[in-house]
């Protein structure tokens, strides 16, 4: 919704600018709102098997190929924008065939990463979805698909914790470096499995401020 005082000059499927003239200046205002985004983050677990993070091959324009994680924008507009969680499901599925075969199974937490612009608005969130697998139905979105693969999950975030590799946005890589820092390594890891364990329900509390909760 535009704020009053404020008049939209372009809009289209991911971006909208709008002006707001300022009393004494020359050039108004600008603000930019951008389409948000979801970053998933799918572990697979199943029994007597080492989780593994499912990961994806990028494919950038100025960065070529690289190992990354799925993601992709929020439906329903600037107006009335899906919930992340919805996103991250839809997206998971349609890029690599995987989710949840129940609704009983669904196990996600999502995180809000910080806008630090008065500017741009930017909403980015980033979702852990623990226990997916294969259950097809990538037939529907032919064009969706990219290649994964499953690789283990310690093998992935290890890095994450040093902050020596980027696949993530530096802040939930910063989150990860921190949480590990004030927790230990057992118990992130522990939360990430969703294990009951000493520490593992502190480690949302230990990404801030570069995460914060978001309704799933």
């Amino acid at each position: 919704m535009t704020k009053p005082g404020r008049e939209v000059v372009f809009e289209d499927q991911l971006f909208r600018v709008e002006h707001q003239p300022v009393d004494g200046r020359a050039m108004p205002y600008v603000f930019v709102t951008r389409i948000g985004a979801v970053t998933i983050l799918p572990i697979i677990q199943r029994p007597a098997e080492t989780p593994q993070a499912l990961v994806i091959q990028n494919k950038r324009l100025y960065y070529g190929t690289s190992v990354g994680l799925p993601g992709g924008n929020i439906d329903g507009g600037f107006e009335r924008p899906e919930r992340p969680a919805l996103t991250a499901e839809r997206e998971l599925l349609e890029e690599t065939g995987y989710g949840y075969s129940w609704p009983g199974d669904r196990n996600i937490d999502v995180f809000r990463l910080r806008n630090l612009s008065n500017t741009i608005d930017y909403p980015r969130f980033f979702a852990v979805m623990r226990g997916v697998d294969y259950v097809g139905g990538e037939d529907n979105n032919p064009h969706e698909i990219v290649t994964c693969r499953p690789m283990p999950l310690d093998e992935y975030v290890d890095p994450l914790f040093e902050l020596d590799r980027g696949e993530m946005y530096p802040e939930v890589n910063a989150a990860f470096a921190r949480a590990e820092r004030r927790l230990g390594r057992e118990a992130a890891m522990s939360w990430l499995l969703a294990e009951r364990v000493p520490q593992a329900a502190d480690v949302p509390q230990a990404f801030a401020p570069w995460l914060l909760p978001a309704a799933a």
